[in-house]
């Protein structure tokens, strides 16, 4: 390999940076100006809360932030002190409530883990080859059809391709 050689690549490259600098400069269209203009003009007239925080009054930047604080503050007292806010049997069984069908989930995950882990060991590598195998189709299955699914509701909404 001759290192002096320049490869087919930078040709290339060298080949289409001299095609491109021959062509001319595109003028830019006559609407160019005015549309940034008026883009300029109607975001400069939004009312002070639309605008940069960093932009707002110094009284309001001081009130968000100590709105701010005070929430942040609020929501660590609560944390901390969380038994404490309600009755503990009604807080503690809202809680039970809410986190009872993510338990059952976590759990079944756990035990198909433990099953597939007890069949990878006793089936041998071609097993878990296998099931590698039949997951990512099943995965990339899931993708393609979603991606179908995507297209054809893009399509039916008159979106271009």
């Amino acid at each position: 390999m001759n290192p002096n050689r320049p490869e087919p690549i930078d040709e290339w490259e060298g080949e289409l940076d001299r095609a491109l600098q021959r062509l001319p400069d595109r003028p830019a269209p006559s609407t160019l100006i005015p549309r940034v203009l008026a883009a300029l003009e109607a975001r400069a007239c939004r009312p002070w809360y639309r605008r940069e925080w960093s932009t707002w009054p110094r009284p309001f930047q001081g009130l968000s932030l100590a709105g701010l604080s005070f929430l942040l503050g609020a929501l660590t007292y609560a944390c901390l002190h969380f038994p404490e806010l309600a009755a503990p049997d009604t807080m503690e069984s809202r809680w039970n409530t809410w986190v009872a069908p993510w338990v059952a989930l976590w759990n079944a995950g756990q035990a198909m883990l433990e099953v597939l882990t007890g069949l990878c060991q006793n089936g041998g590598g071609w097993f878990c080859v296998g099931l590698g195998v039949a997951v990512l189709l099943l995965y990339l299955s899931t993708l393609g059809a979603g991606t179908m699914l995507y297209r054809m509701a893009w399509n039916q909404r008159g979106g271009k391709r």
